[in-house]
């Protein structure tokens, strides 16, 4: 049952993330900003035609192929630890790295670039310039809970 979960936890976040991309695309113009959360957010729309920070935006043929070939190989992983026994933050961290995955590699594919519209109003310029969507947060969350799932492990079979 638990891994009934774990994949509606993927495709919650797939489908969230297409439904506010689509959102932006349709509501803001490059370039706009609005504050929200007390200020403690700036939502805008941003193009990103590379990887992270827009890293390889020149070859996004490349890009394009990685995050396929990087998206295929979790899910294949996340299919396997389904007949493990525990491993809950090892399997709910693969959720999370796959729908934020599904979704980055959807927009990817079918528009060519990635929709970002989340930033943090900071005063440093370059950090505030950096901008986020849903799934760049599920990809760092669904990071994290992975080494603290494997660390589990291997903490349990260094001590049989």
């Amino acid at each position: 049952m638990a891994i009934l979960g774990f994949s509606f936890m993927a495709m919650a976040i797939f489908v969230l993330d297409l439904l506010l991309k689509n959102h932006i695309e349709k509501v803001k113009q490059e370039g706009e900003e609005t504050t929200i959360c007390g200020g403690r957010l700036l939502i805008r729309r941003y193009h990103n035609k590379g990887a992270m920070l827009d890293v390889g935006a020149r070859r996004q043929d490349v890009v394009a192929v990685l995050s396929v070939a990087l998206t295929l190989g979790l899910t294949v992983l996340f299919v396997l630890t389904f007949s493990c026994k525990g491993s809950r933050a090892l399997k709910a961290g693969l959720a999370f790295l796959l729908g934020g995955a599904y979704s980055n590699t959807y927009d990817r594919l079918v528009r060519k670039y990635v929709v970002d519209y989340v930033s943090f109003p900071v005063k440093n310029a370059r950090i505030r310039q950096i901008v986020f969507n849903l799934s760049d947060f599920c990809i760092m969350i669904g990071a994290f809970l992975m080494m603290l799932g494997s660390g589990g492990t291997d903490k349990r079979q260094a001590a049989a």
